[in-house]
């Protein structure tokens, strides 16, 4: 497979094909037993030197040492964030972890420097910058094309600007609810991202 034609198809809507998918799935493995051997400091449920809970380790420097050319797509993104999860917490970890650490939010629209208009989710991957609904609309996506139950929810948010008493005539934010187990979880990446 050269390197022009694993691009146009990583571009294409259609099935990947086999040698594709090889590709994927070697490059998955090895990144995947590089991220055990770095994440081997802590076990599940104990805390690294930081506090943090390193049940997750694993699974997030797996998801950060994600290669560029993977981004061009959501369907080889889902297929190579997902790849190695143990099970479904651990996809909904890795596709919140990639887009909370690779998505930036877009502080125009806040600062009114731009009104806002609809992304698709290939224009949120190409640019690295969304709103809430451009974060809420990826997470969607990818969870879907990894075979997860997810769903956007347009809400209210005492975020940004917001004034106790202050009536909402509209949605302000969106997010995502996943279904993990049988129960319906919330999912932020927007405010995952830091900028609230």
């Amino acid at each position: 497979v050269s390197i022009e034609s694993l691009r146009r198809e990583l571009n294409e809507n259609t099935p990947l094909s086999q040698d594709t998918i090889e590709i994927l799935t070697h490059l998955s493995d090895s990144l995947w037993h590089i991220a055990i051997e770095k994440s081997c400091e802590c076990g599940d449920g104990e805390e690294d030197i930081h506090g943090l809970n390193c049940m997750y380790k694993a699974i997030d420097l797996y998801a950060s040492m994600t290669p560029q050319w993977v981004t061009n797509s959501t369907r080889t993104l889902s297929y190579f964030l997902t790849k190695p999860a143990r099970d479904e917490k651990e996809k909904i970890r890795s596709i919140y972890w990639w887009i909370t650490h690779n998505i930036r939010y877009d502080e125009g629209y806040i600062l009114g420097e731009h009104d806002l208009s609809f992304k698709s989710t290939s224009a949120v991957l190409k640019e690295r910058i969304a709103v809430c609904s451009g974060y809420a609309n990826l997470f969607e996506t990818l969870a879907r094309k990894a075979g997860l139950e997810a769903v956007t929810i347009h809400g209210y948010a005492k975020g940004y600007g917001y004034e106790i008493g202050q009536h909402f005539s509209r949605p302000d934010h969106a997010w995502n609810a996943v279904k993990l187990e049988g129960a319906w979880y919330l999912v932020d990446c927007t405010w995952g991202s830091g900028y609230w």
